[in-house]
């Protein structure tokens, strides 16, 4: 069975980042872009789906970070129009809610509005698949890796397996919902990154696929034994002038580093 979506009740944090890169609009989605002024020379691009929390200084500051280290395009659409609330985690019934859901107390509210609004449906391959291919038409992407974060890492998995050109690798970082036929369907670069929270099915259904491709030598798993889940995402680390903890910091680092690691290699 596929991981829940968040399984951990450990706040978002709400930094103050400020990211380099720039706002663009394609097909009426909205795009965080990181490194349009790089010279790109192996011509990738980097998708990056984000965790439930939308848009926030944590994407940015992600999207700067692997587009410096992996110097390419970074782009990270912006998926979910009223994401929920980071500072309402876990849900109180006086906190804010995403419109059109009734105030409750407890995670179950979250959960159902996870399960049943349109915005965090699954199946966004339509959006993806349009999303390179104005990119490929406006800077000549020759390659696109994905990587998603929770809720996002099955957003990436379904658009490739949806549609089988449209990555050439695909990574997840504390990813949910994700199962071994979600592994089994792909024939392209895997990367998991696990936190402690990830079920024990990812070990011991999900990396015995991974083990078994002809690509094995591509494929990552790895688990971080000292991450939450969300480490990665908005439940990680604050902005670079004011981290709160050294562990957050280096296992964001060691995430980005995998992720590079991962792309150079099935990328090339």
């Amino acid at each position: 069975m596929a991981t829940p979506c968040c399984p951990t009740d450990v706040k978002p944090v709400v930094n103050n980042y400020k990211g380099t890169g720039t706002y663009e609009t394609f097909n009426d989605l909205k795009v965080y872009v990181a490194g349009a002024d790089k010279a790109n020379p192996n011509k990738w691009a980097i998708i990056n789906i984000y965790d439930i929390f939308g848009s926030s200084p944590h994407t940015e500051q992600f999207a700067d970070r692997l587009s410096d280290s992996l110097d390419c395009l970074v782009c990270v659409p912006d998926l979910i129009v009223n994401a929920w609330p980071p500072e309402n985690v876990p849900p109180t019934k006086d906190g804010a809610f995403p419109p059109g859901v009734e105030p409750a107390e407890g995670v179950e509210v979250l959960y159902n509005w996870i399960m049943t609004h349109n915005d965090c449906r699954v199946d966004r391959a339509d959006d993806l698949k349009a999303l390179k291919e104005a990119l490929v038409s406006k800077y000549g992407i020759a390659k696109i890796g994905a990587v998603g974060m929770c809720w996002g890492a099955k957003v990436a998995f379904t658009a490739a397996i949806k549609n089988k050109d449209w990555a050439d690798a695909v990574a997840a970082c504390h990813g949910s919902f994700l199962d071994k036929a979600d592994a089994e369907t792909l024939e392209i670069p895997m990367c998991l990154l696990n936190s402690k929270d990830e079920p024990p099915t990812y070990e011991s259904e999900i990396k015995p696929v991974l083990e078994s491709k002809s690509f094995k030598d591509k494929n990552v798993f790895k688990n971080f034994p000292n991450m939450h889940h969300g480490w990665m995402g908005t439940r990680g680390t604050g902005a670079d002038t004011d981290f709160a903890k050294k562990e957050l910091v280096d296992g964001f680092q060691e995430g980005i580093n995998d992720l590079t690691a991962f792309f150079a290699k099935a990328l090339a």
